[in-house]
């Protein structure tokens, strides 16, 4: 499950404990891409996420406070529910993590044409 805010990852752990292991907000599970060896051709992705839990078990036992750094002072993705126009363009600025996401979960999922923000182009058009 992935969350836009550590927040709504606290509360689903909150609510449902178990999930915990393979709950994420966007920017926590990007952040492990360089730490985590990509997911490999034979591996489900129910074992790959188990390997991203345990580089986050790892991580936070060493520093003490949770994941990697993910080069920004909050894990958050702003909700732009019922905001002006612009505000919501401001929200493309996650579009790369879900790129990101969907490369690290699904490798090779993305042709070079898909990826690198443009993934909702087409549907923009």
């Amino acid at each position: 499950m992935l969350g836009m805010a550590r927040q709504d990852v606290e509360a689903a752990a909150h609510l449902a404990p178990h999930v915990w292991p393979s709950t994420f907000s966007l920017k926590e599970i990007v952040s492990y891409d360089r730490p985590v060896p990509g997911r490999r051709p034979e591996e489900s992705l129910r074992g790959f996420v188990a390997r991203v839990h345990e580089a986050r078990s790892q991580a936070t036992a060493r520093s003490a406070g949770g994941p990697p750094d993910s080069g920004d002072a909050g894990d958050y993705v702003s909700d732009q529910m019922g905001y002006s126009h612009e505000a919501c363009e401001r929200m493309t600025d996650a579009v790369p993590l879900i790129d990101r996401t969907v490369a690290f979960l699904w490798p090779g999922s993305l042709s070079p044409a898909r990826s690198a923000g443009r993934v909702f182009d087409d549907a923009m058009a």
